[in-house]
């Protein structure tokens, strides 16, 4: 069983991709919540399938050395990164938000989320020592941290072969989604907080202004860029009347 699930693809050395591609598939949907469009996801569904441990096991066990290329590598930690993410949200579920399962004094994200090729790390050494030590700001917008302004889940695997195109599509579609990634007032604009808090990454593009109007070229050249929108933390999901009163209970919120 284990090595099917690890079998490799003809043209990489990527894991096979395949039955994370059909949990995507089957447990996620396009909804709003709070005046915002985000891909939900059925958590308590994935909790249940006992598919879910076998995408898990199979990050876990992962051999990182078959991992030989910059875009095999980024495609794999991206997909580490959301499915630790996932997979802590489900070990906890039913929560109001990821942050919850953390402290001021210790994160979530200094939290151990879970093991990669043989590594336990946390989502915090993923995203700032793994993912933007490979120099694309186009990062944010790909990994998701169960929240409603994070970036959407997207509903397919990222693979070696179609990264950097599904990169731009994400950072796009991110661009459009109103009260989430930018918002639009006349000739002011408001930006999601990541770009605050991520400001340097983007100095690549000719700062943040330069980044979005690679992928906003239809703004008008006399806009002003006014802050940051607020972020909303609460989970990527719709919680239902008896898991909302049993997060509520387990003081989440």
């Amino acid at each position: 069983m284990l090595l099917s699930l690890l079998s490799l693809s003809s043209n990489a050395e990527e894991p096979n991709w395949r039955l994370y591609g059909e949990l995507l598939s089957e447990y996620t949907f396009s909804d709003n919540k709070d005046s915002m469009d985000a891909v939900m996801v059925d958590y308590a569904g994935l909790k249940r399938d006992p598919r879910w441990q076998r995408i898990v096991q199979m990050m876990a066990d992962f051999p990182l050395q078959r991992l030989t290329t910059v875009d095999e590598k980024f495609a794999f930690y991206i997909n580490g990164y959301n499915i630790l993410a996932i997979n802590m949200v489900i070990s906890n579920w039913p929560v109001f938000t990821l942050k919850s399962l953390g402290t001021v004094w210790r994160p979530v994200w200094m939290h151990e989320a879970g093991v990669l090729g043989g590594k336990t790390l946390t989502l915090r050494f993923l995203e700032h020592d793994i993912l933007r030590k490979m120099g694309d700001p186009r990062i944010h917008f790909a990994i998701n941290c169960a929240s409603m302004s994070c970036p959407d889940l997207r509903t397919e695997p990222y693979t070696a072969v179609k990264l950097y195109k599904q990169l731009d599509d994400q950072t796009r579609k991110f661009l459009t989604q109103t009260n989430k990634g930018i918002l639009v007032n006349g000739t002011d604009i408001y930006l999601s907080s990541i770009f605050k808090w991520f400001e340097e990454d983007f100095k690549t593009y000719g700062g943040i202004d330069g980044f979005v109007y690679r992928y906003r070229s239809d703004l008008p050249e006399n806009v002003r860029f006014q802050g940051s929108l607020p972020y909303n933390w609460k989970v990527n999901a719709k919680l239902s009347h008896r898991e909302r009163l049993k997060a509520l209970a387990s003081n989440d919120w």
